[in-house]
């Protein structure tokens, strides 16, 4: 057998971006051949990947490409299983380029894109299996639309779930779909982006206690686990390193969502929805001088107030105790310090005191170990 050495390992890593008991795997199968070993890992990314077919890949990343003249560009889907793989590194340049290809060379079905040459020698559908090697998670290439512009193409994403392409052009866009449906039938003639931003937002929020529920509550049954083994007494609190890093993660995640972190910044002109606007705002709770966290912007970004009403909600009330109380004391800590840290940053002095007064008034007892 071939001595496999580290410089080997290394170089075969560099050409696939696998892992190093992998490459140095092939390579011993291979005899140390290079080619081989490579070649070998793309056989196994392609058996791995058709083995993960069936599961269920319903989180992901819009990708989106638009020419440097304005006039070509293209929204593409692409699923994976968890939103920890949606916000890898690997996963959104692979997004990225896939939308780039799909508006450069204006391919509007999957199946063709899949046989489209990505980089050198390597497809869409093989760099797809390289990466499912990588991961470990089923990827999918879900959908694709390409558009050509009258006038100039703009685009709006909405986190990395939501993405719409407008021609600037006038008339370019629909303003009626009356050639298509009959629009009596529904409530409102057109859509409403608002509404639909505001259950996106909804969406992520629920999804986001829900994870942190299930992760922290398995935590403490893994830590009652422990602490029966050791014969230590059992508690509620985070005791062992593990445990309190998952709280923490978890309690750092559920804020990003109740503050709208990574919210991208509305269109020029902001967005319409005057109905919508209407009965979400009537369902709120007010301070005496009449705000409240359902009060809408829409014209720079989706709250006027960035701190989720889902506060509010008997979802986020049930979160274990341990983990509740850490969202609460890092709300209370962002909200009232007087030099705020960067990871908040967009959230200005004025914002910050109306949020904190608001939820003081319509919900004291989220605020009562804050800062007086």
């Amino acid at each position: 057998m071939a001595d496999i050495t580290a410089g080997m390992v290394k170089e075969l890593r560099e050409r696939t971006g696998l892992g190093m008991m992998e490459c140095k795997k092939a390579l011993e199968e291979a005899g140390g051949d290079m080619k081989k070993a490579e070649d070998l890992l793309r056989i196994k990314s392609g058996a791995k990947a058709g083995k993960m077919a069936g599961r269920v890949a319903a989180e992901g990343a819009i990708g989106v490409h638009v020419s440097g003249d304005g006039k070509l560009g293209a929204l593409v889907e692409i699923n994976c299983e968890t939103d920890f793989v949606a916000k890898d590194a690997n996963f959104a340049a692979f997004v990225k380029a896939v939308a780039q290809l799909a508006a450069t060379r204006g391919i509007t079905e999957v199946d063709a894109l899949g046989r489209a040459e990505l980089s050198p020698g390597q497809t869409v559908e093989a760099a797809r299996q390289a990466l499912v090697m990588k991961l470990g998670e089923n990827l999918s290439v879900r959908r694709i639309a390409v558009h050509k512009a009258k006038g100039k193409l703009a685009y709006y994403l909405h986190g990395t779930k939501i993405g719409v392409m407008l021609d600037m052009e006038g008339g370019a866009n629909l303003d009626s779909l009356e050639q298509f449906i009959d629009p009596a039938n529904y409530l409102m003639p057109t859509s409403d982006i608002a509404s639909l931003m505001v259950f996106e937002h909804q969406i992520a929020a629920h999804q986001a206690f829900t994870r942190a529920n299930h992760e922290c509550r398995r935590m403490l049954s893994y830590q009652r686990g422990l602490q029966e083994s050791f014969k230590q007494p059992f508690t509620d609190e985070p005791a062992f390193d593990s445990v309190k890093s998952v709280f923490s993660h978890n309690a750092e995640h559920v804020l990003d969502v109740l503050l709208y972190k990574d919210e991208s910044a509305l269109p020029d002109g902001g967005v319409r929805g005057n109905a919508f606007r209407a009965a979400y705002e009537a369902g709120g709770r007010r301070t005496a001088d009449g705000r409240s966290l359902r009060d809408l912007d829409l014209k720079t970004r989706i709250a006027r107030y960035r701190c989720s009403h889902l506060i509010y909600s008997e979802q986020f009330a049930q979160l274990p105790k341990p983990l509740l109380t850490r969202v609460l004391d890092r709300l209370g800590h962002v909200l009232s310090d007087p030099k705020p840290e960067p990871r908040y940053a967009y959230l200005g002095d004025d914002e910050r005191k109306a949020i904190a007064s608001i939820i003081r008034e319509t919900a004291p007892e989220l605020a009562a170990a804050w800062p007086k």
